[in-house]
């Protein structure tokens, strides 16, 4: 017979992988539990606000965002859907004046009689059951903001109910407190109080919980509890569970989506964003948000709000959020120029939604996060050295987190990997030599360094609107070489549509074949857009059907059915050399802010003597940064 008894202490495990950082957190998945899927409007941006919104400010607020053109997926409601506001609380319950120094009302932590709240605010909210119900009408996941450290008090809606289930005297009138350890307590808390919210269309709660880490039980922090028991919770009447917390240790990867709390409108925040967000994947934690745009103190800056928005389009999560404060909002209509480029960063975000959720579930099912540091994949010095450059998915991201400088450019100091990678957005193409590279990009504002990889395939939607289901209309961004991308849609089923590339002397082939049962349209319309092939260098043909320009790309455009196979080939002859580096001249000068005619004697020479480049360039009558912005793909 063998037994065993436990002893004190506690258990503890050491990861022994070397530099192969993805085993090491695959391992700790085993222990743990691996990170569970997110619900596709997660994907997608998000409105939050700590502002005292009415209904009709609200509403009004989400259908001008509407008409813009400016897609939002998750509508925040900050503690102000409650009554907050203690001579308010007074007046609206009958309370005596003194109510928040009556322990019947007083909270635990002397927060305020308002901090934590469950009863709508009638005043902004008069039918606050038409109000979600018009937010879910406009494609909208709803969550409300909690802080529920004081527990249940006298006045509040829910009082009675609650302390019936408890066995209490509601006629007694003594507040309730938080109580994590209890069962009983949480039962009621989630059945009496909550679900009768998700029932009038609370979509998911954000738990805003910043009280301490103790209970009435060693070691349990309410946290924790409430990220485990709140999620579980949301898995029960959601298909997909959600919630908005804040991280609770080591193996809060289950419990997804984490918000790193007030990010403060600066520079220096924004710069430190990339780094914070990429090692936290080093113990597991991929799913952070942060209050894109910062949250409070800082200054207004045009610039800044445009570099918070590109980066927060390529992080995990895109949250826009900002303080109580009237002069202090995130409607990119306020910030002019900079605003309307960062609505388009905003609508590339939305579009990316059929892409982020096949990556997530990649995350689910193969323990790869969606943002690595460079490390996890490259063992070079340099990759240790650029904290901030980050992969997202397996495009690589440098961002841009400093201002411009009086030249209208920014610079990057990044390091490119071994290969070929073309910018997303400035179609400039970087063969780096083995060993990979240092180099310093030059970018406008309207600029952010993405570079794919060849053979990248990145499926977007093409449908209009809040929605964030699988869309009727794709597109495909496709970046020459041989790739593979299975896009993942599990709406009623599963659907896969499997889009394979391969690149053979001049002739680039892409099969498309979607297969499954489920809530996808049957039959979609794709459109290819092959981004780095010119259309001038190309013909397109789909199943031997000559296809029509669309762009300034070689592309092309089809209906797919599911269960059939549809093949488009591309028959190219790239650039040589001079034509490229001319090309990639032109859209430079054209945008670059110097004298008319020095940029058009420059561009006319360039292109009559490509040999001498380099040596035009540095003679001609154009700033440095012009300069260095042309020549700096020649590494």
């Amino acid at each position: 017979t063998v037994s065993a008894e436990r002893g004190r202490g506690t258990d503890e495990y050491v990861f022994a992988y070397g530099s192969d950082y993805r085993a090491a957190v695959r391992a700790l998945y085993l222990i743990t539990g691996p990170v569970p899927m997110l619900p596709r409007y997660a994907l997608g941006n998000w409105w939050s606000r700590y502002y005292d919104y009415s209904a009709g400010e609200y509403l009004r607020l989400m259908r001008d965002f509407r008409r813009r053109g400016i897609p939002f997926t998750v509508a925040t409601v900050d503690m102000d859907w409650h009554y907050s506001d203690e001579k308010e609380i007074v007046s609206a319950f009958g309370l005596p004046s003194n109510a928040a120094e009556d322990p019947r009302y007083m909270g635990a932590e002397n927060w305020g009689i308002g901090w934590t709240g469950y009863s709508w605010n009638k005043r902004l909210f008069p039918d606050h059951k038409k109000f979600l119900s018009e937010l879910h009408e406009m494609g909208l996941a709803v969550t409300l903001n909690l802080h529920p450290c004081d527990g249940f008090r006298p006045y509040e809606d829910c009082y009675r109910a609650v302390a019936e289930a408890l066995g209490k005297d509601p006629e007694e009138g003594e507040r309730i407190p938080f109580n994590a350890s209890d069962p009983a307590f949480l039962n009621a808390y989630f059945d009496v109080v909550h679900h009768p919210f998700e029932e009038e269309g609370v979509t998911f709660w954000w738990i805003d919980w910043q009280q301490g880490t103790h209970s009435s039980i060693d070691g349990l922090d309410p946290l924790w509890s409430l990220n485990h028991y709140h999620y579980l919770d949301n898995a029960a009447g959601h298909g997909v569970p959600l919630i908005l917390s804040r991280y609770a240790g080591i193996g809060s990867h289950r419990y997804p989506l984490g918000f790193s709390g007030d990010t403060y409108i600066t520079w220096s925040t924004l710069r430190y964003l990339p780094y914070f967000t990429a090692t936290a994947s080093n113990v597991g934690y991929c799913w952070w948000s942060h209050d894109i745009g910062g949250h409070m103190h800082g200054k207004t800056e045009r610039e800044l709000f445009l570099r918070h928005i590109q980066y927060g389009v390529f992080s995990p999560v895109c949250r826009l959020h900002g303080t109580k404060l009237f002069t202090t909002t995130k409607d990119p209509g306020v910030y002019g120029g900079e605003g309307l480029v960062a609505v388009e960063y905003l609508r590339f975000r939305h579009r990316m939604i059929p892409y982020l959720y096949t990556l997530a579930r990649r995350t689910h099912s193969e323990g790869i996060p969606l943002v690595e540091p460079l490390y996890f994949r490259h063992g070079e010095e340099e990759a240790y050295r650029h904290p901030s450059e980050y992969y997202f998915g397996d495009l690589l991201v440098a961002p841009a987190v400093t201002p411009k400088r009086k030249d209208g450019y920014t610079r990057i100091k990044a390091w490119l990997p071994a290969g070929r990678w073309t910018d997303l957005f400035t179609q400039d193409v970087y063969e780096v030599p083995e060993g990979g590279k240092n180099v310093e990009l030059l970018r406008r504002p309207e600029e952010f360094p993405v570079f794919a990889p060849p053979g990248t395939l990145i499926p977007l939607s093409s449908d209009e609107g809040n929605s964030s289901a699988p869309p009727r209309a794709l597109t495909l961004w496709a970046y020459r070489g041989d790739g593979e991308f299975v896009l993942w849609e599990d709406e009623g089923g599963v659907t896969k549509t499997h889009f394979t590339m391969c690149d053979r002397e001049g002739t680039l082939t892409l099969t498309v074949r979607s297969e499954g049962e489920s809530g996808v349209p049957p039959v979609r319309t794709l459109t290819v857009l092959f981004r780095d092939i010119p259309v001038e260098c190309a013909s397109t043909e789909t199943d031997g059907v000559q296809e029509e320009d669309l762009r300034e790309c070689a592309s092309a455009r089809f209906g797919f059915e599911r269960g059939k196979t549809y093949t488009v080939k591309v028959r190219y002859r790239l650039p040589d050399k001079d034509e490229a580096f001319a090309a990639r001249a032109s859209r430079i000068l054209v945008g670059a802010e110097e004298d008319n005619h020095t940029k058009e004697i420059l561009l006319r020479e360039i292109v009559a003597r490509p040999a001498d480049s380099l040596d035009l360039i540095a003679k001609a009558n154009v700033s440095p940064a012009v300069k260095q912005r042309l020549t700096e793909t020649l590494i």
